[in-house]
C-alpha cells in the first residue's frame, strides 16, 4: 500500500480511465510544485529513493498481505503497471472480492492483461472459490459435478490454481457442449416396451416409477431401464397418479382409493396403508416431506400429513374445493398448486392453507401444471403453455403447440420441456419466458424434437440438465443430451 503522501486520481480521456498516482512524495514537494513521481496505466515505474519514512508498495505488501506472496524481483518479470488493482494489494481480500463479480471469461481476459494481473489471479485463491461458488448456487453447475464426481475437489487443498482454472474452463465445455445438443436435437435413446398401457409416470435419479392401466406399479432402473420391482401383480383399477420418496411409492386409481407401499423394508415391497376418502377417481397426486397432495374428479384437493414411521398413517388436515374435476397439483415450500376442468387454477398458502389466487386465463382443462420457485407452469387442452408469477398472479407468457396437453410438462432452472399430442417435444427458454423485460415477439422455443414413437398421449414427462424422460402408450423412452462431454476420469 502506498505511503501516507502518495496521491490518487482518475480522469476520463475520451472516454477512457487513466489512473495517476505520485508515490513517495512530501505535502511540501506538491505544494512547491516539484516534480514528483508519477505513475500511470501506460507508464513504468521509475522509482526514486524518497525523503520520507513512507512505505513503498513492495514493503506496504510484506507489512500488510501475508496471504500474498512478495512479487517476483525485476530480473524475473517486468515491473508491475500501476491500475486499479495494484491499488487493493495491500488488502488482498478486496481484490478477490473484487474479482468474485467477475464471470469465467472475463477472469481468463483479465489474466491476459499483464504480467502482473495474472500474478495477482494466480496467488488468490480466485478460481477455486469461483467453482465453489457456482457448484453451491447453480443447479447445473451442481448436477454436473455430481454426474462427474468432482464433488470431492470442493473441499480440501489439495489442488492448485492451475488445476482449478482448468477445471472451471471444462465445466463452461461441458455445458456449452450440453446446451448445444438441447439446442440441436443431438442425443442418445433407450428405450424399454411393455404390454400394459402406461397411465403415469415419475422419476429421480436413480429410478422410474410408472403406473400402469392393469393396476400394477413397476420400479425401473433408470440407467439400465431393468425392472427391479413390480406392485400389485394381479389386476386392479387403472393406476391414475404415482408419486414416491426414498421411503414410500403412493399411488391413487380410480377406485378412489390411496395406497402407500413400503420400500424400505424388504426385497418384495408390502403395502403398508390404503385410505378412502375421495367420492370419485384420483386424478392427481403429490407427495412433498410428510405432506400429500390428491386431486379427483370429485371437485376436491385434500392435503393430507402422511406418518412414515410404524404404523404408517396419513390424516386429512385440510379439503379444498374446485368447481369442477381436479386434474393436477404441485405442492413446494410455499405453494399449493391445483389445475381443474373448469379451466382455473388456485393456488393455496402451504402453511395456512387460504387461498391466494384464482387465475383464469385457459380456455379448457387445465390438465398438468408443475411449481418451479414463485413462477407455475400450466398446461392446457386448449393447446397453450402459460407461464405464471405465483406471488403477483400476473400471466408472463403464454407459449403453444399444436396439439393438446396431458400430463406433459417438466422444468428446470434453465428450460421448459413440453409434450402434446402433436408427436413433438418443444424445450423453451425458461429464464428468458419469467423474464419480463423480454418482449412477446422473442423466440422462447429453443429446439422442436420430433419422433414417430411419441404416440398420441404422453402420460409422464420428466426432464433434467441432462436427460428427458417420458411415458407413452409405447414404453418409456430416455433421451440422454450429455453425449460428447469432457472425459470422465479427465481430473481423476
Amino acid at each position: 500500500m502506498a505511503g501516507p503522501g502518495s496521491k490518487a486520481s482518475l480522469e476520463f480521456v475520451d472516454g477512457e480511465t487513466i489512473l495517476e498516482v505520485y508515490e513517495g512524495s512530501t505535502a511540501e514537494q506538491q505544494a512547491a510544485g516539484q516534480p514528483t513521481d508519477q505513475l500511470t496505466a501506460s507508464s513504468e515505474v521509475q522509482p526514486k529513493p524518497t525523503t520520507t519514512p513512507s512505505l513503498s508498495l513492495e514493503q506496504g505488501l510484506e507489512r500488510e498481505s501475508p496471504l500474498l506472496p512478495p512479487i517476483p524481483p525485476e530480473n524475473e518479470t517486468t515491473q508491475p503497471e500501476f491500475n486499479i488493482i495494484t491499488a487493493f494489494l495491500g488488502v488482498p481480500h478486496i481484490v478477490e472480492d473484487f474479482l468474485s463479480y467477475l464471470d469465467v471469461d472475463s477472469l481468463l481476459r483479465a489474466q491476459q492483461v499483464c504480467k502482473h494481473w495474472r500474478w495477482v489471479i494466480a496467488s488468490l485463491p480466485v478460481w477455486k472459490h469461483h467453482v465453489q461458488y457456482r457448484a453451491r448456487n447453480d443447479s447445473l453447475w451442481r448436477n454436473l459435478f455430481e454426474r462427474r464426481g468432482w464433488s470431492k475437489y470442493l473441499s480440501g487443498d489439495a489442488k492448485d490454481y492451475n488445476f482449478y482454472r482448468d477445471l472451471c474452463s471444462c465445466v463452461c465445455k461441458d455445458i456449452n457442449s450440453l446446451e448445444n445438443n438441447w439446442r440441436k436435437g443431438n442425443y442418445s435413446e433407450r428405450r424399454v416396451k411393455f404390454d400394459s398401457y402406461i397411465r403415469c409416470l415419475r422419476c429421480d435419479e436413480k429410478k422410474i416409477v410408472a403406473g400402469f392401466e392393469d393396476g400394477s406399479i413397476k420400479i425401473y432402473d433408470r440407467k439400465t431401464l431393468a425392472v427391479m420391482t413390480v406392485l400389485r401383480r394381479k389386476p386392479h383399477s387403472p393406476v391414475q397418479c404415482v408419486d414416491f420418496n426414498d421411503v414410500v411409492v403412493i399411488s391413487g386409481s380410480e377406485d378412489r382409493c390411496i395406497r402407500v407401499w413400503d420400500i424400505t423394508g424388504s426385497a418384495i415391497p408390502q403395502k403398508v396403508l390404503k385410505v378412502e376418502r375421495h367420492e370419485r377417481a384420483i386424478r392427481a397426486l403429490k407427495l412433498a416431506g410428510n405432506t400429500l397432495v390428491t386431486g379427483s374428479e370429485d371437485g376436491k384437493v385434500l392435503i393430507w400429513e402422511v406418518k412414515f414411521k410404524c404404523p404408517t398413517a396419513a390424516y386429512v388436515k385440510k379439503t379444498k374445493k374446485h368447481g369442477y374435476a381436479v386434474y393436477a397439483v404441485d405442492i413446494n415450500e410455499s405453494y399449493i398448486v391445483s389445475g381443474s376442468g373448469d379451466s382455473t387454477i388456485k393456488v393455496w398458502d402451504a402453511f395456512t392453507y387460504g387461498m391466494l389466487h384464482k387465475f383464469a386465463g385457459h380456455c379448457s382443462v387445465v390438465s398438468c401444471l408443475q411449481l418451479r420457485g414463485h413462477h407455475l407452469v400450466s398446461g392446457s387442452l386448449d393447446k397453450t403453455l402459460r407461464v405464471w408469477n405465483v406471488e403477483s398472479g400476473e400471466c408472463l407468457r403464454t407459449l403453444g403447440h399444436e396439439g393438446l396437453f396431458w400430463d406433459g410438462i417438466s422444468v428446470t432452472d434453465n428450460r421448459i420441456c413440453s409434450n402434446a399430442d402433436d408427436k413433438t417435444v418443444k424445450v423453451w427458454d425458461f429464464r428468458k419466458a419469467v423474464n419480463k423485460i423480454v418482449p412477446d415477439s422473442a423466440e422462447f422455443c429453443l429446439s422442436t424434437l420430433k419422433e414417430q414413437d411419441l404416440g398420441i398421449q404422453c402420460h409422464g414427462l420428466h426432464c433434467d440438465d441432462f436427460e428427458l424422460v417420458l411415458g407413452n402408450i409405447h414404453g418409456i423412452l430416455v433421451w440422454d443430451f450429455s453425449s460428447g462431454l469432457t472425459l470422465e476420469g479427465l481430473y481423476s
